[in-house]
């Protein structure tokens, strides 16, 4: 009786193997599917801040120019008395 218990155990189950290969490949895929998706999301996260930061900048330059114009046309004080 132990000896055809052994006997059942060395002969490979097809169907039990192919389930196993059909869940391995599966989990593969379900896995370079999810990295495809988040890689996607956080590069699209990324570029959004990107630009954030290019307007925002623009933004500065621009008030700077003005601040800078401002002060170089501003009139000359010519009441100023001479000692």
């Amino acid at each position: 009786m132990h000896r055809s218990l052994t006997l059942s155990h060395s002969k490979p189950d097809r169907t039990r193997s192919g389930f196993l290969q059909v869940i391995r490949y599966t989990a593969l895929f379900s896995g370079v599917a999810y990295g495809w998706y988040y890689r996607r999301s956080l590069q699209a996260s990324h570029d959004k801040h990107q630009l954030e930061d290019a307007a925002h900048h623009r933004e500065k330059l621009i008030a700077e120019a003005k601040a800078a114009w401002k002060r170089k046309h501003e009139p000359q004080d010519s009441t100023r008395e001479f000692s």
